[in-house]
């Protein structure tokens, strides 16, 4: 992604920027559900964690693009731990299966 800025046209400078082709962030809503402008941004909602807080895949001009949204609070990228993720989807479905009445 190339950045065009006023400075950057002056001093004669290119500005680029790179980042994953598709990443996981979390995204904060600023009042309310950020929904709409992920899914705007090319995005897919993975896990609504509150009204105004949510885990998506984004490509990485989404989450620029969020950046300067003003309906979000803060994006930022998540890196998940599979190893720990399956340990944990694991001792939940045991408590989930091993649990009787």
């Amino acid at each position: 992604m190339t950045l065009n800025t006023p400075v950057a046209e002056a001093m004669g400078a290119r500005i680029s920027l790179s980042g994953p082709a598709q990443g996981m962030y979390l995204v904060i809503g600023r009042g309310a559900s950020p929904v709409s402008a992920v899914r705007a941004s090319g995005g897919e909602i993975v896990l609504a964690l509150n009204g105004q807080k949510m885990l998506a895949t984004l490509p990485f001009s989404g989450f620029l693009s969020l950046q300067n949204d003003p309906n979000i609070s803060r994006v930022g990228p998540v890196t998940v731990d599979l190893t720990r993720l399956s340990q944990v989807a694991r001792m939940l479905a045991a408590a989930a299966g091993g649990t009787s009445g």
